[in-house]
């Protein structure tokens, strides 16, 4: 889908729409960018994944997909998370 447009600063604690920037939290705003079941993956600061059905908006530190089942995307994330651990075992074994 892309990415998200609105700065870091867009958000406002008394908003009622969800913002998601690249954070382990997600935050509020006033307006929302998108109005769908998505993937919402940061690029920056903190490594963070957030799944969001209906409005939200999200910073320009965020990567959007859409259409992505919650149980695909879950497996995806555990593939991932497998594939990095093996790589980063085999770096060790080899600092030996």
């Amino acid at each position: 889908m892309g990415k998200g447009k609105r700065p870091a600063s867009f958000e406002n604690p008394k908003g009622a729409i969800d913002f998601y920037k690249s954070s382990l939290e997600a935050y509020k705003c006033d307006a929302y960018d998108f109005d769908i079941e998505a993937l919402i993956i940061g690029d920056g600061g903190s490594a963070n994944i957030h799944y969001s059905t209906g409005k939200f908006a999200s910073s320009d530190h965020t990567y959007i997909f859409k259409g992505l089942a919650p149980i695909y995307a879950y497996a995806m994330f555990i593939w991932c998370c497998a594939t990095i651990w093996s790589f980063w075992r085999r770096g060790l074994r080899a600092l030996r």
